[in-house]
């Protein structure tokens, strides 16, 4: 009897310390927000940790050089995770990139506060493949959709997806979204009670019916998820909308209205009747027209690193790491690491482009 005692205790013991080792292991290797500074060779590095965003965040400084490079990354309980900074000069600017695990960042070059992506100097302007219904295409890596007035044409395969029967020059109320385009019945007058959906994967058009009226006097808030908002301002509703699920719903109640700002929130609806608010992103790469060129910074960061030289007129489209844009008569697209790419261009987007170009990657 005393013996499975004693092998009873033993169990026991054996049990605990084998809870209390897997809890330490757990707590030391839990992921938590940190930040340290210390020194890489000649340059000085603030590391920070953000858990909610599985992001490391680096300051670099050397002499009077400063940078600010993210890099998304799963957490790991170590620290001081930079493996190697490459650097070099190039016409006065000098330009860095960081290696951490077993990611390299991108090249970013700096001279008096003036940055730039290394990747401004890589050129794609390809020879034009083809020219069809007045548009020259120099990229076959795209789908190119055109409103036309009815619906939209296929550059690529010649094809037409018309849905109205009467000419709309306006496409006021459209909304590209993941593999879709979402756009209202523009042959009803004043409010409508009819989407169409362009769906890109299985090149067709259908329509969705909807319950209720909307104003044309309405605009596109953004989307959370899989979710699209839009607010009629003339019924002051603000509704949720599923395109692959085709469910709408009224979400603002009580004077407040759902709002996005680099995370969900609420709004006063007041402030979506007189202000066209827009929903706002924060993502690694940040892409934005500022003085009529084409910049990105980094979550965090209030340093502005140019990606084009050419005078940018209007940015259509961004999805993280890619920006499609309108200079001139011209659309460009510029995907971080790969560098600026000319893909098509018209004499007619000279006087008239918004919400007639619509831009999916194969």
């Amino acid at each position: 009897m005393k013996i499975l005692k004693n092998n009873i205790r033993i169990v026991l013991f054996l049990i605990i310390s084998i809870i209390i080792l897997i809890a330490f292991i757990m707590f030391i290797n839990r992921e938590t927000n940190y930040s340290l500074e210390y020194d890489f060779n000649e340059f000085h590095i603030k590391e920070i940790y953000d858990k909610d965003r599985d992001l490391y965040t680096f300051n670099i400084n050397t002499d009077n050089y400063n940078y600010d490079i993210n890099i998304n990354h799963k957490y790991t309980n170590k620290r001081r995770i930079i493996n190697n900074i490459s650097s070099f000069d190039r016409d006065g600017y000098k330009c860095i990139s960081i290696n951490v695990y077993d990611v390299d960042s991108n090249v970013i070059c700096n001279k008096d506060n003036d940055y730039y992506d290394n990747t401004i100097t890589i050129k794609n302007d390809n020879n034009k493949l083809y020219e069809k219904n007045n548009i020259s295409v120099y990229s076959d890596n795209y789908d190119y959709l055109i409103w036309n007035g009815y619906g939209f044409t296929n550059i690529n395969n010649d094809k037409t997806y018309n849905v109205l029967s009467n000419e709309s020059y306006t496409n006021s109320l459209a909304y590209q979204f993941k593999d879709y385009i979402l756009f209202a019945d523009y042959d009803q007058k004043h409010e409508f009670n009819k989407f169409y959906i362009y769906n890109n994967k299985k090149k067709e058009i259908s329509s969705w019916q909807l319950p209720f009226y909307i104003s044309f006097d309405s605009y596109f808030l953004g989307y959370i998820g899989d979710d699209i908002y839009l607010f009629d301002v003339s019924n002051e509703r603000e509704l949720r909308l599923n395109i692959e699920k085709k469910k709408i719903k009224k979400v603002n109640k009580n004077g407040m209205s759902v709002f996005y700002d680099n995370g969900k929130t609420n709004i006063n609806t007041n402030k979506l009747i007189y202000n066209q608010l827009l929903f706002k992103y924060d993502t690694l790469y940040n892409i934005f027209e500022f003085d009529d060129k084409l910049y990105y910074k980094y979550f965090n960061s209030n340093k502005y690193i140019r990606l084009s030289d050419l005078k940018v007129d209007n940015i259509l489209y961004t999805n993280n790491d890619q920006a499609y844009y309108m200079s001139g008569n011209s659309l460009y697209s510029y995907k971080i690491g790969e560098g600026e790419q000319k893909l098509a261009e018209s004499f007619e987007w000279n006087f008239d482009y918004l919400n007639k170009i619509y831009v999916f990657k194969r």
